[in-house]
């Protein structure tokens, strides 16, 4: 009604029909064409802070659903869009229902992007798409789709039409702080507008994050042996759980034994120790706040720095030997306990990853060098309009270091300049601002694609966490007026 969408009196019998039959007030008010699809989708992702996803012009590649059973599917009002080898793209009717999309996130080993559908239409495609993957058909057209072949169509996002537009200051790098040293600006189209968006780049590319104290080279050129009781032949375990007396315990029975033990209690500060001091084994819960064990594990795993660092996962929600192979298998751990365990279980299997521990300490220093050169490497391609090698140089370099807020940030920079790569560039810059939560730039820059792609309540969030990395007064006024008309 506050958008002229609907008088009162039909916005009554779609009050009454609703008690009858059960819906959905906004699918109410389309199952009986008093408001269109489109319409009532703008006012949706408004409410929800998601883009809408517009159901009867959707193309899905029905390879998509393999990832979630139909039962699951139509229990939840959830449908598979689209799926690459890091995404998934999933259309919801709950886009806010937290618990499942973690569920589907660790079944498909995959980020979720969700947009929000009008119930009765996603019902009804749900049952449709699944049928024709029964029939052998490849893709789902919706009711209004165009005849063209998934890879050739872009998803069918609605975005809220009443999102505020970015003031011309905040859409620009600011005049004051570190942004200010900076020479070269990048121009990002967002949403089809040539001035939306500005970064600058270093005109000097600075070293990459210190080298952890324990990995500083000797006088003969050698990685010094690693600090605290490490150094005395003793390991050094980390030991992440948000579970206070487990946590308390665990440490209890390391130091009993010998170990010199560290802690963390969210998956941020875990990373963060990492980085500042790789332990010689992780002891890491499943479930944490910020970032899950899984995505901890997948980052050290995947690392050449840390790569070598063994990983022992506990958890009380994930069961059986099945489990346990899969997380060997998909993120390489080294051993999983499954609770509730006993002292003597958790003491065997701690000790016997750490006999078969590999020392790393050399490659971890070369992998700070390589990064290092690839960042550098990175920058020059990009300025001699070679793009897809920046990126290449990016990538090489995240598989020495993935713990480098700086390759992330430009990582995700460049691929907002290469048509096609939005979400991958999301994606980097939030690893960016994860690794480093007071990089502005960064947290400046996902704050205004948020906006712009109907994120709302990311966006709003990506502003506050700006609010308090702001480099200066003037900014961080500009910030608090722009989240006014956000909220």
């Amino acid at each position: 009604m506050q958008r002229g969408l609907l008088p009162p009196v039909k916005l009554r019998e779609a009050l009454e029909g609703q008690h009858r039959s059960g819906n959905r007030l906004a699918s109410e008010c389309h199952a009986r064409r008093f408001v269109s699809e489109e319409d009532l989708l703008a006012v949706l992702s408004d409410q929800v802070g998601v883009p809408g996803v517009q159901i009867s012009s959707a193309v899905i590649p029905l390879a998509a659903l393999d990832v979630l059973p139909e039962p699951i599917a139509l229990k939840q009002l959830v449908l598979p869009l689209r799926m690459d080898s890091e995404r998934l793209f999933l259309a919801m009717a709950d886009p806010l229902d937290a618990g499942l999309i973690s569920e589907v996130a660790f079944v498909s080993n995959r980020q979720i992007v969700v947009g929000v559908a009008l119930q009765i239409l996603l019902r009804q495609a749900i049952v449709d798409a699944y049928a024709s993957k029964r029939r052998g058909e490849l893709e789902y057209h919706g009711e209004h789709a165009v005849e063209a072949d998934a890879s050739s169509v872009p998803m069918s996002f609605v975005y809220p039409r009443e999102l505020a537009k970015v003031p011309e200051p905040l859409s620009r790098p600011p005049s004051g702080g570190l942004e200010a040293r900076r020479s070269e600006e990048i121009v990002i189209q967002v949403d089809g507008t040539a001035d939306d968006l500005v970064v600058q780049i270093d005109d000097d590319v600075p070293a990459l994050e210190p080298a952890p104290e324990g990995a500083a080279a000797t006088a003969v050129g050698e990685p010094a042996a690693p600090r605290g009781d490490a150094a005395r032949g003793n390991a050094t375990v980390l030991v992440v759980d948000d579970d206070p007396e487990l946590r308390r315990l665990i440490v209890r029975v390391l130091q009993s034994k010998g170990l010199e033990v560290r802690e963390a209690s969210r998956g941020l500060e875990a990373l963060t120790q990492i980085k500042n001091a790789p332990p010689d084994l992780v002891l890491l819960d499943a479930m944490l706040p910020e970032i899950h064990g899984f995505d901890i594990c997948r980052k050290i795993k995947s690392s050449e720095r840390y790569g070598q660092i063994p990983v022992v996962m506990i958890s009380s929600v994930y069961r059986g030997w099945r489990f346990a192979r899969d997380l060997k298998d998909t993120y390489g751990v080294e051993a999983f306990i499954e609770m509730p365990f006993t002292l003597d279980v958790l003491w065997t299997t701690v000790e016997r990853v750490l006999v078969n521990r590999r020392r790393f300490s050399r490659n971890n220093r070369q992998s700070i060098l390589k990064a290092e050169e690839c960042l550098k490497h990175a920058v020059r391609c990009y300025r001699a309009g070679d793009l897809e090698s920046a990126i290449e140089a990016c990538r090489d370099g995240l598989k020495a270091d993935p713990l480098s807020a700086k390759l992330h940030y430009r990582l995700g920079l460049f691929y907002l300049k290469k048509s096609g790569t939005i979400y991958q560039a999301l994606q980097e810059l939030e690893e960016a601002v994860t690794l480093d939560p007071d990089l502005f730039s960064a947290q400046r820059t996902l704050a205004i694609l948020y906006q712009r792609k109907g994120f709302k309540n990311k966006a709003i969030d990506m502003w506050e966490r700006a609010l308090r990395a702001s480099p200066s007064d003037e900014v961080r006024e500009q910030i608090r007026n722009h989240l006014k008309t956000l909220l």
